[in-house]
């Protein structure tokens, strides 16, 4: 970490650390010693995932960019006394998920615990780690530094027993510099780097095997002349090699004056012991050899092969290591997609939550209306900043109410409650999440409409019943959700919304599940293509005031009376309604059937919607 004056500067909080993930592979780790503001690139000479520092501030970019749906300026983190970390959205308007299952809103401030983890779109991911705590002992411990002293202050004598304090100083140099690691490539160049200067070889290598190509690869090779790798023409021996990938165990071998191999007779001594995956297979070596062209050098003994040995095993635990955090960090962001923080912590601790199964579940569909329109006045970069700022907010109301975002189709957002976990209140919850959204849009055309040269509305449908629940992608895809007549019903309610000229629309079997079902209105039966029984459907006003009630009870009335073929007497009632509410959709298109009735006389009992 660079030096930099700063007033945020917090040196008791160097246990902590912030790291960067993209698509679960760890791009960078700094220590939160300080404030960091993390953001998208400003300007394309920003280094992504480097930590800068100018006058006093510390900045991470953690997005190029083309990546527009994260903000030039989206968070400051920020370590606190007490083993606390500050997170606040410094953005205008955009919303982030939070572990814990918090959603920090625009301007915002929370803190938070050591493990925190913030997923964001395009599969990046923030995590917040507390480092290891260790407990004070006689044997003074070495500082964090990763210069060439942190190699050369401990130097075992492998001729002769060394003593207690020696090789404590000398595990601790070891750990201090393999935890440094941030990447596997790092973790590999440190060993080498250790077995040159901590071991005493003159040459140090990690060689990892394919079993594919049954072909060893130097990943890094390092030598005593302090060159960044060792010569061109040198090669580890492919002979201990083998006999290591054989045996799986460490080996050391003290060449003869009779070697067959000329290249054999060159050596003094050398060393190789295996890093082993978790399931026990060979994944590379750690290689060390002295050579014979400094008389002065000592033999390899049974405790250099320990010493390498050791590095092996922790080779081998910081590779299993790197694979955890980046799959639990993987799953975490995949999951967090799709399901609220809680639900995305119970999946990753039983995945088998995720098995298709039968299930009562309540669907949601809400479809942008006037995308054909704001894309011809919009440029396509608009656009889709546009629809993202628009689908995040119907997400936010999604996640609040603890439901599965199935899918984004285009301009519409597809959810489910009731799976992968039951949830007896399935119904209410979707309708929470419907109503949330109809507040929401208000709120998003106060800040588009003026781009987007008029202000736009959301169509919502609601559909409650079984449907088989799983994964409903491919192998190579995951995507969870229902299928079913459930889902393909939802999808029609929602296109329903435009005839009947209502924001929102739920069926009778959502309703029948509501605890108040009386504040919702009938509007009418509907009868939809591949499905015998007629469907009823009902609305909601965005408020249950007297004003509502008041359309509710005249609505219904005449509804009534239109079902029973008293045409007259539906007409005054409709009328009523629209003194009310001028504007009532549902008032205006019943009107308009009555009187298209009365002139032919009859009417059917389930209207047929002139389309999806």
């Amino acid at each position: 970490m660079l030096p930099v004056e700063s007033p945020e500067w917090c040196p008791t909080m160097s246990d902590l650390s912030l790291k960067i993930y993209a698509r679960g592979e760890l791009k960078c780790a700094a220590t939160l010693d300080r404030a960091y503001e993390l953001g998208r690139q400003q300007h394309s000479r920003e280094t992504l995932y480097a930590p800068e520092f100018a006058e006093g501030q510390a900045r991470i970019v953690i997005a190029s960019e083309d990546m527009v749906a994260i903000p030039r300026r989206l968070l400051r983190i920020e370590p606190r006394p007490a083993n606390r970390i500050r997170i606040t959205n410094i953005h205008d308007s955009a919303t982030v998920s939070v572990d814990g299952g918090q959603t920090l809103q625009p301007r915002a401030t929370i803190d938070v615990h050591p493990g925190c983890l913030i997923p964001l779109k395009y599969d990046l991911a923030i995590r917040i780690e507390a480092s290891l705590e260790f407990q004070n002992v006689a044997t003074p411990s070495l500082g964090p530094a990763m210069g060439a002293e942190a190699y050369s202050t401990v130097k075992l004598d492998t001729q002769s027993p060394p003593a207690p304090g020696q090789l404590i100083q000398w595990f601790q140099a070891v750990t201090t510099i393999l935890q440094n690691a941030t990447t596997a490539q790092e973790l590999y160049e440190h060993c080498a780097r250790a077995v040159v200067r901590l071991v005493g070889m003159d040459n140090g290598a990690v060689v990892l095997w394919n079993p594919r190509t049954s072909k060893w690869t130097v990943a890094e090779s390092q030598s005593a002349s302090g060159l960044a790798s060792a010569d061109d023409e040198w090669l580890p021996s492919q002979r201990i090699l083998a006999e290591t990938l054989g045996r799986r165990e460490p080996l050391y071998h003290v060449p003869t004056g009779v070697e067959a191999s000329a290249s054999m007779q060159q050596l003094r001594g050398l060393v190789a012991a295996p890093i082993l995956a978790e399931n026990g297979s060979v994944v590379g070596v750690v290689y060390g050899d002295r050579r014979r062209d400094d008389a002065s050098r000592a033999q390899v003994t049974l405790l250099d092969a320990q010493l390498v040995q050791t590095l092996a095993v922790a080779v081998g635990s910081g590779l299993v290591r790197f694979e955890k955090d980046r799959r639990l960090i993987s799953e975490q962001t995949r999951f967090e997609q799709f399901f609220s923080v809680e639900l995305a912590r119970s999946l990753a601790a039983d995945p088998q939550l995720l098995d298709g199964r039968d299930a009562d579940i309540s669907c949601l569909f809400a479809d942008i209306r006037g995308f054909s329109r704001v894309s011809e006045r919009l440029g396509a970069r608009q656009v889709t900043a546009w629809i993202q700022a628009v689908l995040d907010a119907l997400s936010e109301c999604v996640s609040a109410e603890n439901g599965v975002l199935v899918d984004y189709i285009g301009d519409e957002l597809f959810a489910m409650w009731g799976a992968p976990q039951r949830q007896e209140d399935h119904a209410a919850r979707a309708c929470a999440a419907g109503r949330a959204m109809q507040r929401a849009i208000p709120v998003l055309n106060a800040e588009w409409s003026s781009r987007l040269g008029g202000d736009f509305g959301v169509g919502i449908g609601v559909h409650t019943g079984p449907a088989f629940v799983g994964n409903t992608g491919s192998r190579r895809k995951f995507k969870y959700g229902p299928l079913g007549n459930t889902v393909n019903l939802a999808s029609r309610i929602q296109g329903a919304t435009k005839y009947l000229r209502t924001g929102m629309l739920v069926t009778g079997a959502t309703r029948d599940s509501l605890p108040n079902a009386q504040d919702y209105r009938r509007l009418c039966q509907i009868r939809v293509v591949n499905i015998e029984r007629p469907v009823e459907l009902f609305d909601i006003g965005a408020t249950t005031d007297s004003t509502w009630q008041r359309l509710k009870e005249h609505y219904e009335l005449a509804l009534t009376a239109f079902e029973a073929r008293r045409y007259q007497d539906a007409m005054r009632p409709l009328l009523n309604c629209l003194e009310l509410v001028p504007n009532d959709g549902p008032s205006i298109v019943l009107l308009s059937r009555v009187v298209t009735a009365i002139g032919e006389g009859a009417h059917d009992d389930a209207w047929v919607l002139p389309g999806k």
